[in-house]
């Protein structure tokens, strides 16, 4: 028995925070009106989460059953990594961070103008991003269908894959394009990139650390640089 099944019906106005996390006998969770923190990770029959206006962080990860997201207006942190029917994610004007992992049938992600940390990753159908003005950092793996970023003025911080790297057939020209094509989309402030499991070549040695492993780090000025040379 989890707090969700405990929970008597006096009490609900009261709750503020609730962990239920691993309940198979929680498939709705009722209407908490005073709620800001809720933690439904490992619920295999949940399948509701009603609209609750002052929640500010939802963790339901590994959540098989649930199909649809409530819009509440005060969300900030956002986790649902492992929920295999989930399809979209609801405008959530206040979102800053967003967790997606092992969603397969996740297809797009909306407009979030608060958001500063985006963590996608085994999201095959997801094959866009929309602007988004305020994000910071943003990690993508095995996200095969996302190929482009847009407009993104804010980024600091880009952690990537198979997307960007599983065309890399003539490495050192493809180094260069992807170099044109952050600094085209004029992130002026990025600082960090990584490109999971691509092996630099020896030319590239003095722009790459650590040459020859798995992981490498371009950093802005070196970005730059590969960016204005021609092929």
């Amino acid at each position: 028995m989890c707090i969700l099944c405990e929970l008597r019906q006096e009490s609900v106005k009261s709750v503020a925070w609730v962990v239920c996390a691993g309940c198979p006998n929680v498939t709705v969770v009722p209407f908490m009106p005073n709620l800001t923190f809720l933690d439904c990770s490992g619920c295999p029959n949940l399948t509701t989460i009603p609209v609750m206006p002052h929640l500010h962080t939802l963790h339901c990860c590994d959540c098989p059953s649930l199909v649809t997201l409530p819009v509440i207006p005060d969300l900030h942190t956002l986790n649902i990594r492992g929920c295999p029917l989930i399809k979209n994610i609801p405008v959530l004007p206040r979102l800053a961070q967003l967790w997606a992992g092992h969603c397969p049938l996740l297809a797009t992600i909306p407009e979030l103008p608060r958001l500063r940390v985006l963590g996608c990753w085994d999201c095959p159908l997801l094959a866009s991003l929309p602007v988004l003005p305020s994000l910071m950092i943003l990690e993508s793996n095995k996200c095969p269908a996302l190929k482009s970023l847009p407009v993104l003025p804010e980024l600091t911080r880009l952690t990537c894959d198979s997307w960007i790297n599983h065309r890399l057939n003539d490495r050192l020209p493809a180094v260069q394009r992807i170099a044109r094509t952050l600094v085209r989309r004029r992130l002026k402030k990025l600082r960090y990139v990584r490109f999971k499991k691509f092996i630099s070549t020896p030319v590239y040695s003095a722009y790459l650390n650590a040459p020859g492993h798995v992981g490498h780090r371009i950093e802005t000025a070196q970005l730059r640089k590969l960016g204005s040379e021609r092929t």
